[in-house]
């Protein structure tokens, strides 16, 4: 069990496989041979041997002795499988059956997958029910942010049976995130920017302009003082510069001028798109003649 667990925290998962397979043989009897099971399905889903996970996982929820926990435990990795693997209605379904079974924050959960697998099938109304379903229900911190996250992501995207996105609500969502006591940097930043591409979509652009900037400029001002360039927490703040970078741009007149001086910034730091950030700065400057006068 020990070496198990070993070889998953290091994501050895082909040897994941084989020691809860030679536990199986040799210990068919063990009261601990459902959680290896679990450790199996969990393996073969990692190296995305998918009818094989389900196969295992299936065992597991049919077998009505084992503790309702883990049924709902594997009924949630049989959701996560089946999403994978393309077949969103069926993760629907499966993830109601943990909604009857338990009437506890493993419920809610489930329905935020259901949420995720509804996405996953472009029925946003329904996702946004069973969101709505859950935050009403009042879940632990963690869970209620998440929710309110894909709540404003789905009322974001323009729907098949709508004319116009949803912004209003969406942004409502963002900003119960924002002023949450137990939001994190990254679901803050996370949020301001959906917030700026829902203000975009509502032509709203000065208020998205200044929603990204937040996040630029939270990230600056939290930085510590260092000999080399800082290296940013989040991917959000590349993503809210480079939709900054965007939308100034397209706008008529010196637009371009603060434009190059966001990208001069973000080519300052030290992650993973900051060579693109001064490569852009150097065509923006280059377009307009501009180096540095």
């Amino acid at each position: 069990e020990l070496s198990i667990a070993l070889s998953m925290r290091r994501s050895q998962w082909q040897r994941v496989v084989q020691l809860s397979e030679a536990f199986s043989i040799r210990y068919p009897e063990s009261d601990r041979l459902p959680r290896m099971l679990m450790r199996r399905a969990t393996a073969l889903f990692e190296r995305e041997q998918f009818i094989e996970s389900l196969t295992t996982l299936s065992s597991l929820i049919r077998d009505s002795s084992q503790p309702l926990q883990l049924r709902a435990e594997a009924s949630f990795l049989q959701s996560k499988v089946l999403i994978r693997s393309g077949q969103a209605d069926k993760a629907v379904a499966a993830l109601g059956q943990i909604v009857d079974m338990l009437d506890n924050e493993w419920a809610m959960r489930a329905r935020y997958w259901q949420a995720l697998a509804l996405c996953a099938q472009n029925n946003r109304a329904d996702a946004i029910r069973s969101l709505n379903d859950v935050i009403r229900r009042k879940p632990s911190a963690p869970l209620l942010l998440r929710s309110l996250m894909l709540k404003g992501e789905c009322l974001t995207i323009v729907s098949d049976s709508e004319a116009q996105p949803q912004g209003n609500d969406a942004i409502e969502a963002f900003d119960a995130i924002l002023v949450h006591p137990e939001v994190t940097p990254a679901l803050r930043d996370e949020a301001l920017y959906r917030k700026g591409v829902a203000l975009q979509r509502d032509h709203l652009y000065n208020q998205a302009l200044g929603t990204f900037s937040e996040v630029i400029n939270q990230h600056i001002n939290s930085a510590e003082p260092l000999e080399h360039a800082f290296r940013p927490s989040s991917p959000w703040y590349y993503r809210a510069g480079f939709e900054a970078i965007a939308q100034l741009l397209s706008r008529q007149g010196e637009g371009w001028r603060a434009a190059a001086r966001i990208a001069d910034t973000l080519g300052t730091t030290d992650g993973d798109r900051a060579a693109e950030a001064r490569k852009l700065a150097g065509e923006i400057n280059l377009m307009h003649f501009n180096f540095g006068d």
